[in-house]
């Protein structure tokens, strides 16, 4: 029997993960947008295009959702062009829409406290089948679901495996245990 298709979010921090974490990047973090050829986590990030392509191939809705902490000024076209440029493909590109708000005050409308908070509240309002995030560091995240990059190495084809079996296994499992 055919498996109905399912909705795929895959989070990332982009520094740490995809480009390597200095403190000129995070200073002036265009350095980081301007050179997509660099060879920082290119076995990963190759891993994670060929498993993303087998999950759309599969008839999967799979996006990525960016969740840098750090404050930048890219747009969202600025981050698309450099998603494009290391092979992934537009049509699975969304800007987290609070990535990079300040930390919360005392306002009832203040952003969510961790970047796991922001997963969580992103979730509850666009539900999805399954989800990961690769992170270089664990500001909340849910246990099964993130996917530890070390900011030295970027992220690998060992890390993407993870998220392979973190997936499928939210994917097989009842919608009440996911």
């Amino acid at each position: 029997m055919e498996q109905a298709p399912k909705t795929i979010i895959v989070f990332f921090d982009l520094l740490g993960v995809f480009e390597e974490f200095t403190l000129v990047d995070q200073i002036a973090f265009e350095v980081a947008m301007v050179r997509p050829d660099s060879s920082y986590a290119e076995e990963g990030v190759r891993a994670l295009n060929r498993l993303m392509r087998t999950w759309r191939e599969a008839g999967h809705a799979v996006f990525l959702v960016c969740i840098s902490g750090v404050r930048t000024e890219f747009t969202r076209e600025s981050l698309d062009d450099y998603l494009l440029a290391r092979g992934f493909e537009r049509e699975t590109l969304r800007l987290h829409p609070r990535h990079n708000t300040p930390k919360p005050n005392d306002s009832e409308d203040a952003p969510p406290a961790t970047k796991g908070d922001e997963v969580a509240s992103w979730l509850e309002h666009n539900p999805c089948d399954a989800w990961v995030v690769f992170d270089d560091f664990n500001d909340g995240y849910r246990k099964g679901a993130f996917v530890y990059v070390d900011a030295a190495l970027g992220l690998s084809a060992e890390n993407v495996e993870l998220a392979r079996a973190y997936v499928d296994r939210q994917l097989t499992a009842p919608a009440d245990r996911r």
